[in-house]
């Protein structure tokens, strides 16, 4: 702060990005006239868990009615936990369709949509289904979740798209598909 002419003075302190420990900061204030004061203080900044990231190879896939377990290697790509100093951290997707139905009934229970941490899709459509049904998709850290940490990724969607008839055109068809 330099030139401040009123009473009251602000010091504002903006740390750099991803930068974590403490520093003493000594300030001192010089009236111009008299003399001056000096104050020390410890600041400390602490590590905030970043939220994860990832990027999916489209937002659309199209498969035919009554299709088997279908799998789609590098549907998830790019996850990443945050910074370098979060690198440690086990990250784990959660898929949540709109309409949870619209699936085949897994082993647990659940809707038959997972991704794994390896960013491989694998999805079954329940039996004489067709139509569109969105999903939405999380990645989660295993950092602190509490606030201000954020151990979530901003959801994702991306629909499903059953058709009645069979798919005849190479555009149409799901990326990578298993079962026979």
């Amino acid at each position: 702060i330099t030139n401040a002419t009123a009473k009251d003075r602000v010091l504002v302190i903006k740390p750099v990005a991803n930068e974590t420990g403490t520093a003493t900061i000594t300030v001192t204030a010089l009236d111009g006239k008299f003399g001056s004061t000096t104050n020390s203080f410890a600041l400390t900044i602490n590590a905030v868990n970043d939220p994860p990231s990832f990027d999916l190879a489209t937002n659309v896939l199209f498969v035919a009615v009554n299709a088997p377990l279908q799998t789609v290697t590098n549907f998830a790509f790019n996850m990443s936990p945050g910074p370098p100093d979060e690198a440690a951290q086990t990250l784990s997707f959660l898929a949540e369709p709109i309409k949870p139905d619209f699936f085949a009934r897994g082993p647990l229970g659940g809707p038959n949509v997972h991704v794994l941490q390896d960013g491989t899709l694998f999805f079954r459509v329940a039996t004489n289904v067709t139509g569109t049904n969105v999903i939405r998709l999380t990645l989660s850290d295993s950092g602190s979740g509490v606030a201000p940490n954020i151990n979530k990724s901003p959801q994702r969607l991306f629909t499903i798209v059953v058709t009645a008839a069979p798919l005849t055109s190479p555009a149409n068809r799901l990326p990578s598909s298993g079962g026979n």
